[in-house]
């Protein structure tokens, strides 16, 4: 998925800077369900880990933070419809209130790049490096394609 991901940020968006990883989580769930919350996990110790911020679009919600020597980015599809209803606000993401109607379109997204070059980018192009957000389109092509 990263490749994809980064061919679909230089075409569409005109922007040189990548990620460095992408991959999309499609959860494998029962035909019938209802979860009062759907949600990425993590062994990653939030108090040690430095939130970065909120990206969404109308097609994703989601987060990012500084771990380590990355920048990591998750998100889950939205199609502000029926389906938005989202976790967010510095948690990873999630879902609230889904049942079987949704399972077609419930899909996560992780990426990351290094943070340093995150950093260098926002001082090279005078404004925040987008990548992580726009590595988020990639589960709209993902729903819309052949392999959704």
């Amino acid at each position: 998925m990263t490749d994809q991901a980064n061919r679909h940020i230089k075409q569409a968006k005109g922007h040189s800077y990548q990620v460095e990883r992408s991959y999309i989580l499609v959860p494998i769930l029962p035909n019938k369900f209802h979860y009062a919350e759907l949600q990425l996990q993590s062994d990653l110790v939030f108090p040690e880990v430095n939130f970065d911020d909120s990206i969404s679009s109308e097609f994703y919600s989601g987060c990012s933070w500084f771990v380590g020597s990355y920048v990591l980015g998750t998100a889950g599809y939205v199609n502000n419809d029926d389906l938005d209803e989202h976790i967010s606000g510095g948690n990873l993401a999630g879902y609230l209130d889904v049942d079987e109607r949704f399972k077609d379109q419930l899909l996560f997204q992780v990426s990351y790049k290094d943070a340093t070059t995150y950093r260098a980018d926002h001082a090279k192009y005078q404004w925040f490096d987008l990548s992580l957000d726009f590595s988020f389109d990639e589960m709209w092509y993902y729903l819309h394609s052949s392999f959704g």
